[in-house]
């Protein structure tokens, strides 16, 4: 921190604060945050929670859209720093709440005996669309059905991977079901 604070040039002071545990309890502080107008100038947000957030702070009138502070940089900045696919992913309801600047990859492990018991191609194997990882599923699944043909890790309740295969085929941009409905995926025939 004293590296952080020590550009007098700016007069700029850094305050870290990092009490939160985990992306949900993070989630859950801003909002109160926001209920008692203490929010922080900035935060590292999990970027499947943004939306609800985004939108509730949004009504308060407690979040800047930074887009323009993007476009105040001046003409060609934005394109030479960021792609258009990073971009989109700080875009919410047409608006830049955010800049992503960490970003994780899909992992995917699988049993390449079972795959090649279910007639799959393990060294050529590589899913392309849901309609594949159904299939390879399925075929798995009927080898037996004390056999679990895929998992999804939800990592403390986050679902960011289960998103992210929705988000790549063009679905919504916050695909987290509401209390008022029942979404799922049912892969067994």
């Amino acid at each position: 921190m004293e590296n952080l604070n020590c550009v007098a040039v700016l007069e700029i002071e850094v305050k870290y604060d990092s009490h939160a545990r985990n992306y949900g309890d993070t989630h859950l502080k801003l909002f109160r945050g926001s209920a008692t107008n203490r929010l922080p100038d900035c935060a590292f947000q999990a970027c499947n929670q943004r939306p609800s957030l985004s939108r509730a702070l949004t009504e308060r009138g407690q979040i800047v859209d930074m887009g323009r502070l993007m476009e105040a940089e001046g003409e060609g900045w934005t394109e030479e720093n960021y792609t258009d696919a990073i971009l989109g992913l700080g875009r919410i309801d047409g608006l830049r709440y955010d800049v992503p600047f960490n970003a994780r990859v899909i992992q995917r492990y699988y049993n390449a005996d079972l795959f090649r018991e279910a007639g799959l191609d393990p060294d050529n194997f590589f899913l392309t669309d849901w309609n594949g990882l159904i299939s390879a599923a399925q075929k798995i699944y009927a080898l037996g059905e004390d056999i679990l043909p895929m998992f999804i890790w939800l990592i403390n309740g986050d679902d960011w991977g289960f998103q992210t295969l929705i988000l790549q085929q063009g679905g919504p941009n916050d695909v987290r079901p509401s209390p008022f409905t029942k979404t799922g995926m049912r892969l067994r025939p």
